[in-house]
């Protein structure tokens, strides 16, 4: 039989409790231990149902909310913590006061961890009950709260070390393919480059995947790593414009930007990322703009904030469409299924990292606006650094190459063998790899993190450490490439790192630089 009562309080605008009293030799409407009920009692501000059975308990719990479960020992004539057991295993997030006035300290602790939240062993007053009932309940919640924050942070580092390893397994042979690919178009004549294009227009699209899986998991985790510094917003637009407007051309459509009113406007930001932003959102509108269609970019410099308006002449989105664009791996009806449906969702990620914001308008058959906001800072005026000769052209010296795949060393080697003035070592193991530099001081290292015979990093504190070669510089290649792998080998002495698939000519300006500082 399940009772309830509602009991009214005139002062104290406290949310009420919904409270289930559990109690088989109780009346309905008084408090077990001498307790009374009265309208100042401890029970004021609560929503008040009992029941006489364990049975009644669980049943009433499967179907109504309930705040706090009040049980009652003895319910069978012996104290007995077998009813907290079974509540706490039936409800694990519902907190259960225990009264049981005379029962020892050992029963009481029984049923703490039984489950139960607090034991009031002797008969309660009317203030301490209502504390240990709030008391309870706030405890509850932050024991869940903090269970949850746990298995976040747990599921967080699960999901990292995934992506980790996932990263590494994925760049391994993606380098090998991009890497001969930008070898044969080098040696290619016209006709057999349009046959290698397409490898490498692959090859990017799948590099691009796994960046943009990895940007939202060092985003989710707070790691996305930013240099934000003024950067002059003309400058980057242009950039982004002149990337899609082949792609805009091939289909007819109009690019119209008006970038007179961003002459010296500088907004706070990473120019990398940014430039991300931007390029996002360009190539969406002129993507999904109609053949023939226009692409319009409008400034509106306010204040200290700069708005950036990017519209097409499109087919225009449901709001229930323009929602899921924020939702990752979501994509709307019509979309090429190379989409995966994390562009935007990085952008928006990535805008609000910066202190931008971010938004989008759309009307069915009327086309689509995103727009951005940023904060305008004043022009540094700095003077653009003195530029350096080719370093890929003056590349001499030895380089040691500590990597146990046959397939990149290939690589690394047919690229090195085009620059006559390097010569190059490479063996398989980090030992092996230490005691050759100790041989020869080589003037550049260059090292995998994941070798058979020792790890990279350890390899990397021995080279540190021996004074023999502590000084000759270390290049990073790994695929290993999160953001805290990378920052973590360079702030032990690594003097680059570099991700792979890495660009080739990168990879020779790194070595150039490298070989000068010595």
């Amino acid at each position: 039989m399940t009772v309830q009562a509602t009991v009214q309080a005139t002062a104290a605008p406290v949310e009420p409790l919904r409270v289930l009293l559990v109690d088989p030799g109780a009346a309905d409407t008084a408090l077990p231990g001498g307790v009374s009920a009265g309208p100042l009692g401890a029970l004021a501000h609560c929503q008040l149902s009992s029941v006489r059975s364990l049975s009644e308990a669980v049943a009433y719990l499967q179907d109504e909310q309930t705040d706090l479960a009040l049980l009652v020992l003895p319910l069978s004539g012996a104290f007995d913590v077998e009813p907290v057991t079974t509540l706490a295993r039936r409800f694990p997030t519902l907190p259960i006061l225990v009264l049981a006035p005379g029962c020892d300290e050992e029963t009481a602790v029984l049923a703490l961890h039984a489950g139960a939240q607090d034991v009031l062993t002797a008969p309660a007053a009317d203030p301490q009950l209502a504390r240990s009932m709030r008391f309870a309940v706030e405890r509850k919640q932050a024991e869940l709260i903090r269970c949850d924050r746990d298995a976040a942070e747990s599921a967080n580092r699960a999901k990292s070390a995934f992506l980790s390893q996932m990263s590494h397994e994925l760049r391994t042979p993606l380098t090998a393919i991009l890497g001969f690919a930008q070898l044969l178009e080098l040696q290619a004549d016209t006709q057999e480059q349009e046959l290698v294009r397409p490898i490498m227009r692959a090859g990017r699209q799948l590099q691009r995947l796994i960046e943009e899986i990895l940007d939202i998991a060092r985003i989710d985790a707070g790691e996305l790593s930013l240099s934000l510094e003024p950067v002059r917003v003309d400058e980057v637009l242009d950039e982004a414009i002149g990337v899609i407007a082949p792609l805009a051309e091939a289909r007819g459509i109009t690019v119209d930007a008006d970038l007179a009113p961003l002459d010296g406007v500088h907004v706070f930001a990473d120019r990398q990322r940014i430039s991300q932003v931007f390029l996002n959102l360009l190539s969406n509108a002129v993507k999904y703009d109609r053949d023939g269609g226009r692409t319009r970019i409008r400034c509106i410099p306010t204040g200290g904030r700069l708005r950036i308006d990017v519209s097409d002449t499109g087919p225009g989105l449901t709001p229930e469409q323009a929602a899921a664009l924020f939702t990752p791996f979501s994509r709307i009806s019509g979309q090429s299924p190379s989409n995966t449906g994390l562009g935007l969702v990085i952008t928006k990620r990535l805008t609000e990292a910066m202190g931008g914001s971010i938004g989008l308008t759309s009307t069915p058959g009327s086309g689509t606006t995103a727009w951005t906001e940023w904060t305008v800072v004043p022009d540094p005026a700095l003077a653009d650094p003195p530029t350096a000769g080719d370093p890929a052209a003056q590349l001499r010296g030895t380089v040691l190459y500590i990597e146990d795949n046959f397939t990149n060393v290939t690589l690394v080697q047919a690229l090195l063998a085009r620059q006559p003035g390097v010569r190059l070592m490479s063996v398989m193991k980090a030992r092996l790899g230490l005691e050759l530099a100790q041989q020869h001081r080589p003037d550049v290292i260059l090292m995998d993190l994941h070798l058979p015979d020792m790890s990279g990093e350890e390899a990397l504190a021995q080279l540190r450490v021996l004074p023999s070669i502590q000084d000759i510089p270390v290049v990073v290649i790994s695929a290993d490439a999160t953001s805290g792998t990378r920052e973590r080998i360079v702030a032990r002495g690594a003097r680059a790192f570099l991700a792979k698939p890495f660009d080739v000519e990168e990879l020779l300006d790194v070595l150039s630089e490298a070989i000068a500082s010595r």
